[in-house]
């Protein structure tokens, strides 16, 4: 009787510890990942929708400049 008992508990043990490992996996989908990202980027442009304009022009004008130089440069 104490060897079906201790097996019913290393059974549910498992079940529990494969429904962790499944949570865990769950959270570093890229999907999650990037749900939380996108989130995250949200509320910072929310609150500093100042600096993420500036961020953008920079991005923007490092872009072109790197179109230009490719362009025009005789490498």
């Amino acid at each position: 009787m104490a060897l079906e008992q201790e097996l019913a508990r290393v059974e549910r043990a498992r079940d529990r510890l494969g429904q962790q490992l499944d949570e865990v996996e769950s959270r570093f989908e890229p999907k999650y990942l990037g749900a939380i990202a996108k989130d995250a980027v949200s509320r910072s442009a929310e609150r500093h929708p100042a600096a993420w304009a500036i961020g953008a022009t920079a991005a923007i004008a490092g872009a072109l400049g790197w179109v230009a130089w490719a362009l025009l440069s005789d490498d």
